[in-house]
């Protein structure tokens, strides 16, 4: 049996609100454990938080973490633990995947995985 191991995973706008067609340009890189299939290994989360880095041209990268929810996933600015949570919906991270992020306002932003690289 494969160990997790800590992975970085690239993902780029595929629909959003005022982006139908997707944005290249626009997506995330989220830095977590995956296993052997690419799924989230929630045991292997250390004391370290998971890092998260938006990246939008017109807004500048804006960083944060992923955090535990209700039996899932989401993703909380740094900034304080005031911040809005996006929930992140998506089951295996690997490259032709999907996943989706739901905002408080319960805004959806679809993003489409385009690169899954071990960083240890």
């Amino acid at each position: 049996m494969e160990a997790p191991r800590l992975s970085r995973m690239t993902a780029v706008l595929a629909r959003g609100p005022d982006r139908p067609n997707g944005d290249i340009g626009r997506g995330l890189e989220i830095e977590l454990c995956l296993g052997a299939r690419g799924q989230v290994e929630a045991s292997s989360a250390g004391e370290a938080p998971w890092r998260v880095r938006r990246f939008w041209p017109d807004r500048g990268d804006w960083h944060g973490e992923l955090v535990a929810i209700d039996g899932g996933w989401g993703i909380r600015g740094t900034r304080g633990d005031d911040e809005p949570v996006w929930e992140l919906h998506g089951g295996i991270m690997r490259p032709g995947e999907y996943l989706t992020l739901v905002g408080p306002d319960d805004a959806e932003l679809l993003f489409r995985i385009v690169n899954v690289e071990t960083v240890s």
